[in-house]
């Protein structure tokens, strides 16, 4: 789901740019203060900034943090997005 709203951005207000480079800046977005992570909350931020947030539920949103962190930090890498 994550993806497809992404997508659907991309295809909206930069249809010019390759999916690849539209979702490293969306993810290099969500990384606020530049640590190199991303928590939930980040990431609802910039899907509500992008017009995606009813594309993906709180639920959605955990489960993408479920399966990437393999911690208990809650935070996911911007690599791994």
């Amino acid at each position: 789901k994550l993806q497809t709203a992404v997508e659907q951005y991309r295809i909206e207000n930069y249809a010019q740019e390759l999916p690849s480079r539209c979702k490293k800046e969306i993810v290099h977005a969500a990384d606020i203060n530049k640590d190199g992570t991303i928590n939930e909350e980040k990431l609802s931020t910039i899907l509500h900034n992008i017009g995606a947030s009813e594309s993906l539920s709180k639920q959605d949103l955990r489960n993408i943090f479920q399966e990437l962190d393999d911690s208990t930090s809650q935070t996911i890498s911007v690599r791994q997005m």
